[in-house]
């Protein structure tokens, strides 16, 4: 009973102390402590209030605790929205403005347009070689003019600069299945599962390319029928 009322006792001096060290922090810092705080030991409603703000807040700090919301099926559509934002946003206004400016180029699909979203998402990484989703975008158009090994370089890029992109994942498993390499595909649709088990989308891809590996590399590795 003495050790229990010890450890009571210690726990509520590192309660405070914590108070004590987070009201020091600056206005910034301490909105989102209190946010994590509401995501951490909130209710399915605060929860969701709590990570709409952390959204709005767009600091990548706050991924490792989103990432963990993507197990939450009660909180994982509103997690997933919250981390794309998160993903999307630059602190420099400047890249901002080249992410919109290249965006209706992605989509736009033509061969042109997707040339000129590949110099727009040239200069953004040269602008901001440290900001994952120039990477990943890049990816994307490097994807869609079947330049795939180049996609998997930006891919990998993402990925080392933003450890929960899972989008950055997706796409790498996308890279190598069109290269035909199973293995490879199966580990970076894997590697996405793994952060995001709602990627309902890539299961049918996991599934298929695990009987392909079991199976030995035939001829899908080497670039043949498989």
């Amino acid at each position: 009973m003495a050790i229990a009322q010890e450890d009571f006792a210690l726990a509520a001096s590192l309660r405070d102390q914590i108070k004590s060290l987070s009201s020091r922090l600056p206005p910034v810092q301490q909105f989102l402590y209190s946010q994590l705080e509401r995501l951490r030991s909130g209710d399915t409603a605060e929860r969701r209030a709590a990570i709409a703000a952390l959204s709005a807040a767009g600091d990548e700090a706050v991924l490792p605790d989103l990432a963990l919301c993507l197990r939450d099926t009660a909180l994982q559509d509103a997690a997933h929205a919250a981390m794309w934002v998160v993903f999307t946003r630059s602190r420099d206004p400047a890249v901002n403005e080249l992410m919109a400016e290249a965006e209706p180029l992605l989509h736009g699909g033509a061969a042109p347009q997707l040339e000129r979203a590949l110099l727009v998402y040239g200069h953004v990484v040269r602008l901001a070689p440290s900001y994952a989703e120039g990477y990943n975008k890049r990816a994307t158009v490097y994807y869609l003019l079947h330049r795939y090994q180049e996609a998997i370089d930006d891919c990998n890029m993402a990925l080392h600069l933003n450890p929960y992109h899972f989008g950055a994942a997706s796409g790498l498993g996308l890279c190598h299945w069109s290269l035909k390499q199973s293995a490879a595909a199966l580990q970076a649709f894997e590697r996405a599962l793994e952060i995001h088990p709602g990627l309902t989308s890539i299961r049918g891809y996991v599934e298929t390319l695990r009987e392909e590996v079991a199976r030995g590399p035939k001829r899908r590795e080497d670039g043949g029928d498989g």
